[in-house]
């Protein structure tokens, strides 16, 4: 049983109806699935952990019961110009815990978005998003709420940023129009997204907050590259809205695998890789709904940036070195590689020898540059598996006034053919498949994507040339002209065209945007007929 706090939240169903943004009845999660896992995320910045019921939701495989992780979520922390700490953390999103709320910041004194009206996930598939794309001006079509809703704006009035969320601005006014067929942006077959901030109240650790706003983009693809299939992505930006520059900034993500029977999670550092994981610290994931013998193994890696230390602790109350951290000090110092007594962690046994040499990642077996021979892993430590919590860290690095900071990150789980070891060694080789793809560009094949037209002619006269581009060369293709109402104008078929004339002489003076599609793809124009 977890040693959690419980704590009762009314959740107020509300719904926002601003012109530039409605927020439907309030899903303060968004549901993640494919054939392989699924996952929730929460709109308070939380991962996968529901902090009413007290229940983790990443399943894998999907529908099986078991689960390799129980909650996830982001610690920041760092000094202002007078040296005084900021940190804004969350674990459980439970009392004396919660410290991240739904909803921006406002850019002129960083006051805090009322949460009841953003406690809402976006959650969509790219089936939707194409079929928006495809039917958006038809007299039948009702579009899904969470791409009414999208929000890409802020609200009419409001000082909040005023584009929030991606999408597709076809007039290029940076305005969120779908009923003009814009449309959310985001990479993957499905993906949820929310905002979070620090500042709606005092953060429960006694340091002042960091003044941050969140904007997470959690995404999953439908793939047949299992590695692919079997990973959840996010991507978190974060913006300091504080006035005033830090530095020594710390950013971590924060673990708590428990990968099926929580007491006996063997945890580790691959250096290389950017990654902290967990595999089972024996040979049978013994109790209910766990994974019995091979069990899987899971690992949590940063894809656009290199950790720079890793840490564990004990899930122990009032232990003041090694337990469970509760002021901000106490965390940052967890963020530095440091007992929360202050105390650095030392290569070798449990990691807190006196007489040690100073290191930045627990357990990180032969991967540590700095410990280039030596083996130092949980088992070789001798340190008994257990319900052990983990963070992966970036810093320090200077966070300035308006400054913006993006990671992206992804859980893997990987499941061998002969036990704990061959899972591990599969994690590996998924991990670092992962991050080439990423390298690539080669997990944006699934975007959705929408590019410029180049249109070759001058439109004084009554004929528009458009060139096909090479991609629905010898495809079948609908070319769309639709007014700044929406509605369409004009509709033509071709087929295996390089260059397209169209007739535009029955269109009155006035902008138009021409679009078009062969199914998949859509590319699109501003047009003026003068």
């Amino acid at each position: 049983m977890k040693n959690l706090l419980v704590t009762i939240r009314v959740s107020f169903l509300l719904m926002l109806s601003l012109p530039a943004l409605k927020v439907s009845a309030q899903t303060n999660y968004g549901t993640l699935t494919n054939t392989s896992l699924s996952s929730r995320v929460f709109s308070n910045l939380e991962l996968f952990f529901d902090s009413q019921s007290q229940h983790g939701f990443f399943e894998s495989p999907a529908g099986s019961g078991k689960s390799p992780i129980y909650a996830s979520s982001f610690w920041l922390g760092g000094l202002d110009n007078s040296n005084v700490l900021h940190v804004s953390q969350q674990t459980y999103a439970q009392s004396g815990d919660q410290n991240y709320y739904p909803g921006p910041l406002d850019t002129l004194n960083a006051t805090a978005a009322v949460p009841a009206l953003w406690d809402h996930v976006w959650c969509l598939t790219k089936a939707q998003v194409q079929y928006h794309i495809a039917n958006w001006n038809q007299p039948w079509y009702v579009m899904p709420t969470d791409i009414e809703t999208w929000p890409g704006n802020a609200p009419v009035g409001s000082s909040y940023n005023k584009v929030l969320a991606p999408f597709y601005d076809s007039n290029m006014n940076s305005i969120y129009e779908p009923a003009l067929g814009e449309y959310p942006v985001f990479p993957g077959d499905v993906a949820a997204y929310f905002i979070a901030n620090d500042n709606y109240a005092a953060p429960q650790n006694g340091t002042p907050s960091m003044k941050t706003e969140y904007h997470v983009m959690a995404y999953m693809y439908n793939s047949a590259d299992v590695a692919v299939s079997n990973t959840v992505f996010v991507k978190l930006q974060l913006k300091n809205f504080s006035g005033q520059d830090y530095h020594d900034v710390y950013f971590s993500n924060w673990t708590d695998f428990d990968l099926g029977n929580a007491v006996d999670d063997h945890i580790g550092t691959d250096v290389g890789q950017s990654m902290v994981y967990v595999v089972n610290g024996d040979a049978n994931d013994e109790g209910s709904n766990c994974y019995g013998y091979n069990a899987p193994a899971c690992g949590l890696k940063f894809l656009n940036t290199s950790i720079s230390h890793s840490m564990y602790y004990y899930n122990i109350n009032n232990d003041t070195l090694k337990g469970n951290p509760v002021l901000g000090g106490d965390f940052y110092h967890l963020l530095k590689a440091e007992w929360i007594n202050g105390q650095h962690m030392t290569y070798g046994n449990a990691g807190f020898d006196l007489i040690g040499t100073n290191c930045n990642y627990a357990f990180p077996g032969l991967t540590d540059p700095a410990f280039p021979s030596n083996d130092w892993t949980m088992a070789s430590a001798g340190v008994v598996p257990d319900d052990w919590r983990i963070l992966g860290t970036v810093g320090p690095f200077d966070l300035l006034a308006g400054g913006v900071k993006t990671f992206e990150m992804a859980y893997v789980v990987s499941y061998g053919s002969n036990g704990t070891l061959s899972s591990l060694g599969q994690l590996l080789t998924d991990a670092q498949h992962i991050q080439n793809l990423y390298n690539g560009s080669a997990l944006t094949i699934n975007d959705i994507e929408h590019h410029n037209l180049m249109v070759k002619s001058s439109l004084t006269g009554s004929t528009v040339e458009i060139v096909c581009p090479d991609d629905m060369k010898g495809k079948r293709i609908a070319l769309k002209i639709i007014d700044i109402t929406g509605q369409e104008v004009l509709l033509n078929n071709y087929s295996s065209a390089d260059l397209l004339s169209v007739d535009v002489s029955n269109l009155s003076q006035g902008m138009y945007i021409v679009s078009l599609s062969d199914g998949n793809k859509n590319y699109t124009s501003k047009i003026i007929c003068q």
